[in-house]
Protein backbone atom coordinates (compact mmCIF):
# COMPACT_ATOMS: atom_id res chain seq x y z
CA UNK A 1 0.00 0.00 0.00
CA UNK A 2 3.00 2.25 0.79
CA UNK A 3 4.66 2.02 -2.58
CA UNK A 4 1.59 2.23 -4.60
CA UNK A 5 1.19 5.96 -2.83
CA UNK A 6 4.93 6.46 -3.59
CA UNK A 7 4.10 5.64 -7.39
CA UNK A 8 1.07 8.01 -7.04
CA UNK A 9 3.91 10.87 -5.85
CA UNK A 10 6.28 10.12 -8.06
CA UNK A 11 4.23 10.52 -11.07
CA UNK A 12 2.64 13.62 -9.44
CA UNK A 13 5.92 14.83 -9.56
CA UNK A 14 7.25 14.37 -12.98
CA UNK A 15 3.71 16.03 -13.96
CA UNK A 16 4.67 18.81 -12.45
CA UNK A 17 8.46 19.13 -13.75
CA UNK A 18 6.87 18.39 -17.08
CA UNK A 19 4.10 20.52 -16.94
CA UNK A 20 6.78 23.75 -15.75
CA UNK A 21 9.08 22.84 -18.96
CA UNK A 22 5.89 22.95 -21.04
CA UNK A 23 5.46 26.34 -19.86
CA UNK A 24 8.68 27.54 -20.09
CA UNK A 25 8.89 26.67 -23.24
CA UNK A 26 5.92 28.73 -24.46
CA UNK A 27 7.46 31.32 -22.59
CA UNK A 28 10.55 31.11 -24.72
CA UNK A 29 8.74 30.87 -28.11
CA UNK A 30 6.82 33.94 -27.11
CA UNK A 31 10.01 35.74 -26.25
CA UNK A 32 11.51 34.98 -29.80
CA UNK A 33 8.57 35.70 -31.52
CA UNK A 34 8.22 39.10 -29.36
CA UNK A 35 11.77 39.80 -30.36
CA UNK A 36 11.56 39.29 -33.90
CA UNK A 37 8.34 41.57 -34.34
CA UNK A 38 9.28 44.33 -32.58
CA UNK A 39 13.28 44.26 -34.22
CA UNK A 40 13.36 47.44 -36.98
CA UNK A 41 13.48 45.48 -40.52
CA UNK A 42 16.83 45.84 -41.97
CA UNK A 43 18.08 45.04 -45.89
CA UNK A 44 20.97 43.03 -46.65
CA UNK A 45 23.23 46.07 -46.37
CA UNK A 46 21.88 46.15 -43.24
CA UNK A 47 20.27 50.14 -43.07
CA UNK A 48 17.16 50.28 -41.40
CA UNK A 49 14.75 51.97 -44.27
CA UNK A 50 11.99 52.35 -41.12
CA UNK A 51 14.04 54.97 -39.67
CA UNK A 52 14.41 56.74 -42.80
CA UNK A 53 10.64 57.14 -43.47
CA UNK A 54 10.29 58.52 -39.83
CA UNK A 55 12.92 61.00 -40.25
CA UNK A 56 11.29 62.66 -43.49
CA UNK A 57 7.67 62.60 -42.17
CA UNK A 58 9.38 64.99 -39.58
CA UNK A 59 11.30 67.18 -41.53
CA UNK A 60 8.13 67.74 -43.67
CA UNK A 61 5.95 68.48 -40.41
CA UNK A 62 9.22 71.22 -39.30
CA UNK A 63 8.86 72.77 -42.53
CA UNK A 64 5.39 72.87 -42.75
CA UNK A 65 5.21 74.62 -39.45
CA UNK A 66 8.07 76.99 -39.87
CA UNK A 67 6.73 78.22 -43.40
CA UNK A 68 3.24 78.68 -41.75
CA UNK A 69 4.87 80.64 -38.55
CA UNK A 70 6.43 82.77 -40.77
CA UNK A 71 3.52 83.44 -43.32
CA UNK A 72 1.82 84.71 -40.07
CA UNK A 73 4.03 86.74 -38.89
CA UNK A 74 3.87 88.87 -41.98
CA UNK A 75 0.39 89.11 -41.55
CA UNK A 76 0.33 90.30 -38.24
CA UNK A 77 2.91 92.73 -39.16
CA UNK A 78 2.13 96.45 -38.22
CA UNK A 79 3.14 98.49 -41.39
CA UNK A 80 6.35 101.48 -40.59
CA UNK A 81 5.29 104.83 -39.08
CA UNK A 82 5.66 107.85 -41.49
CA UNK A 83 8.56 109.74 -40.88
CA UNK A 84 8.73 112.70 -38.66
CA UNK A 85 10.59 114.89 -41.52
CA UNK A 86 6.89 114.76 -43.64
CA UNK A 87 7.39 116.45 -46.95
CA UNK A 88 3.90 118.29 -45.99
CA UNK A 89 4.02 122.04 -45.85
CA UNK A 90 2.14 124.02 -43.48
CA UNK A 91 -0.28 126.77 -45.24
CA UNK A 92 1.22 129.84 -45.35
CA UNK A 93 -1.13 132.31 -43.38
CA UNK A 94 -1.37 135.02 -46.04
CA UNK A 95 -2.93 132.09 -48.16
CA UNK A 96 -6.35 130.92 -48.24
CA UNK A 97 -6.72 128.10 -45.87
CA UNK A 98 -7.81 125.87 -49.18
CA UNK A 99 -6.34 122.80 -47.51
CA UNK A 100 -8.52 122.96 -44.21
CA UNK A 101 -11.96 121.05 -43.47
CA UNK A 102 -15.22 123.56 -43.94
CA UNK A 103 -16.79 123.69 -40.94
CA UNK A 104 -20.45 123.78 -42.67
CA UNK A 105 -19.69 121.53 -45.32
CA UNK A 106 -17.02 118.95 -43.72
CA UNK A 107 -15.33 118.59 -46.89
CA UNK A 108 -11.66 119.02 -47.77
CA UNK A 109 -11.41 121.20 -51.20
CA UNK A 110 -9.27 119.83 -53.97
CA UNK A 111 -8.43 123.19 -55.01
CA UNK A 112 -5.55 124.25 -52.61
CA UNK A 113 -2.85 125.59 -55.44
CA UNK A 114 -5.50 127.15 -57.63
CA UNK A 115 -7.01 128.84 -54.47
CA UNK A 116 -3.36 129.69 -53.27
CA UNK A 117 -2.30 131.38 -56.37
CA UNK A 118 -5.37 133.63 -57.19
CA UNK A 119 -7.27 134.39 -54.24
CA UNK A 120 -4.11 136.20 -51.92
CA UNK A 121 -5.66 138.53 -49.30
CA UNK A 122 -5.79 141.90 -50.05
CA UNK A 123 -3.95 144.37 -47.59
CA UNK A 124 -5.96 146.39 -45.79
CA UNK A 125 -5.89 150.06 -46.15
CA UNK A 126 -4.15 149.87 -49.70
CA UNK A 127 -6.91 151.13 -51.49
CA UNK A 128 -7.71 153.03 -48.48
CA UNK A 129 -11.13 154.42 -46.80
CA UNK A 130 -13.43 152.54 -49.37
CA UNK A 131 -16.52 151.43 -47.04
CA UNK A 132 -19.27 154.31 -47.71
CA UNK A 133 -20.78 153.51 -44.50
CA UNK A 134 -17.98 154.21 -42.51
CA UNK A 135 -19.43 153.47 -38.86
CA UNK A 136 -16.51 152.65 -36.77
CA UNK A 137 -13.67 155.19 -36.01
CA UNK A 138 -10.46 154.51 -37.84
CA UNK A 139 -8.79 154.48 -33.65
CA UNK A 140 -11.66 151.21 -33.00
CA UNK A 141 -9.49 149.98 -37.04
CA UNK A 142 -6.08 150.83 -36.21
CA UNK A 143 -5.13 147.29 -33.85
CA UNK A 144 -7.28 145.32 -35.76
CA UNK A 145 -6.03 146.14 -38.91
CA UNK A 146 -2.22 145.78 -37.74
CA UNK A 147 -3.20 142.52 -37.10
CA UNK A 148 -4.59 141.65 -40.31
CA UNK A 149 -1.45 142.81 -42.53
CA UNK A 150 0.61 140.73 -40.05
CA UNK A 151 -1.31 137.53 -41.22
CA UNK A 152 -3.09 136.88 -38.13
CA UNK A 153 -6.13 136.14 -39.26
CA UNK A 154 -7.54 134.15 -36.51
CA UNK A 155 -7.05 136.97 -33.94
CA UNK A 156 -8.01 139.97 -36.34
CA UNK A 157 -11.52 137.38 -36.63
CA UNK A 158 -11.61 137.26 -33.27
CA UNK A 159 -11.03 141.18 -32.65
CA UNK A 160 -13.86 141.83 -35.87
CA UNK A 161 -16.63 139.71 -34.80
CA UNK A 162 -17.89 142.19 -31.60
CA UNK A 163 -17.06 144.92 -33.53
CA UNK A 164 -19.45 143.90 -36.91
CA UNK A 165 -22.03 143.44 -34.08
CA UNK A 166 -21.15 147.20 -32.98
CA UNK A 167 -21.26 148.37 -36.69
CA UNK A 168 -23.54 145.88 -38.68
CA UNK A 169 -23.44 148.33 -42.03
CA UNK A 170 -20.05 148.52 -41.70
CA UNK A 171 -18.56 147.09 -45.15
CA UNK A 172 -15.11 147.48 -44.96
CA UNK A 173 -15.43 145.69 -41.37
CA UNK A 174 -17.91 142.78 -42.92
CA UNK A 175 -15.47 142.29 -46.03
CA UNK A 176 -12.06 141.61 -44.26
CA UNK A 177 -14.03 139.53 -41.68
CA UNK A 178 -15.04 137.48 -44.70
CA UNK A 179 -11.81 137.29 -46.13
CA UNK A 180 -10.27 136.00 -42.43
CA UNK A 181 -12.98 133.35 -42.35
CA UNK A 182 -11.82 131.57 -45.30
CA UNK A 183 -8.16 132.34 -44.43
CA UNK A 184 -8.69 130.45 -41.01
CA UNK A 185 -9.13 126.83 -40.21
CA UNK A 186 -12.64 126.04 -39.24
CA UNK A 187 -13.45 129.74 -39.95
CA UNK A 188 -16.35 129.16 -41.37
CA UNK A 189 -17.25 129.21 -44.73
CA UNK A 190 -20.69 129.82 -44.40
CA UNK A 191 -20.44 132.37 -42.75
CA UNK A 192 -17.81 134.14 -45.39
CA UNK A 193 -20.43 133.74 -48.23
CA UNK A 194 -23.11 135.39 -45.72
CA UNK A 195 -21.14 138.45 -45.75
CA UNK A 196 -19.82 138.40 -48.91
CA UNK A 197 -23.18 138.35 -50.44
CA UNK A 198 -24.37 141.19 -47.92
CA UNK A 199 -22.50 143.64 -49.31
CA UNK A 200 -23.21 142.23 -53.06
CA UNK A 201 -26.66 143.20 -52.10
CA UNK A 202 -26.16 146.88 -51.19
CA UNK A 203 -24.96 149.00 -53.64
CA UNK A 204 -24.04 151.99 -51.47
CA UNK A 205 -20.48 150.72 -51.08
CA UNK A 206 -17.02 150.63 -52.67
CA UNK A 207 -16.45 146.55 -51.86
CA UNK A 208 -18.43 144.84 -54.37
CA UNK A 209 -16.15 144.04 -56.91
CA UNK A 210 -13.71 142.51 -53.87
CA UNK A 211 -16.47 140.63 -52.46
CA UNK A 212 -17.76 139.19 -55.83
CA UNK A 213 -13.74 138.00 -56.12
CA UNK A 214 -13.69 136.33 -52.57
CA UNK A 215 -17.51 134.93 -52.78
CA UNK A 216 -15.81 132.68 -55.93
CA UNK A 217 -13.08 131.44 -53.45
CA UNK A 218 -15.40 130.81 -50.30
CA UNK A 219 -17.44 128.71 -52.90
CA UNK A 220 -14.51 126.57 -54.38
CA UNK A 221 -13.75 126.04 -50.74
CA UNK A 222 -17.09 124.60 -50.27
CA UNK A 223 -16.55 122.57 -53.26
CA UNK A 224 -18.97 124.32 -54.78
CA UNK A 225 -17.72 124.51 -58.31
CA UNK A 226 -21.20 125.65 -60.14
CA UNK A 227 -21.70 128.47 -58.00
CA UNK A 228 -17.87 129.26 -58.17
CA UNK A 229 -18.54 129.55 -61.98
CA UNK A 230 -21.71 131.44 -61.95
CA UNK A 231 -19.80 134.41 -59.47
CA UNK A 232 -16.41 134.33 -61.97
CA UNK A 233 -18.75 134.75 -64.85
CA UNK A 234 -20.98 137.58 -63.28
CA UNK A 235 -17.81 139.89 -62.42
CA UNK A 236 -16.56 139.15 -66.67
CA UNK A 237 -19.88 141.49 -67.24
CA UNK A 238 -18.88 144.32 -65.86
CA UNK A 239 -15.23 146.42 -66.07
CA UNK A 240 -13.22 145.10 -63.23
CA UNK A 241 -9.53 144.58 -61.91
CA UNK A 242 -10.60 140.73 -61.45
CA UNK A 243 -11.33 140.59 -64.87
CA UNK A 244 -8.44 138.82 -66.14
CA UNK A 245 -7.57 136.63 -63.20
CA UNK A 246 -11.38 135.18 -63.35
CA UNK A 247 -10.74 134.38 -67.17
CA UNK A 248 -7.68 132.38 -65.80
CA UNK A 249 -9.58 131.00 -62.72
CA UNK A 250 -12.74 129.76 -65.23
CA UNK A 251 -10.00 128.07 -67.53
CA UNK A 252 -8.40 125.86 -64.72
CA UNK A 253 -11.80 124.54 -63.51
CA UNK A 254 -13.04 123.67 -67.43
CA UNK A 255 -9.45 121.47 -67.12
Amino acid sequence: MQNNDEKFEMQDIEKHLKAEAKIREVHSIIDDVMAADTAPPKNESGFNWKYLGWIAVLLFIGFGVFYWAMSNKKSTEKPPLPKENSTIKPVEQNQPMANETDKSSNNKTPFKTLLAANFSPVAWGIRGTRSLSNQATQNEKNIIKAKYNSGNYKETLQLLNPLVKKYPNDWELIFFKGVCQINTPNGNTESAIQSFEKIIEHDDNSYIEDAQWFLAAAYLQKNDVAKAKETLNKILTYPSEYNERAKIVLQELEW
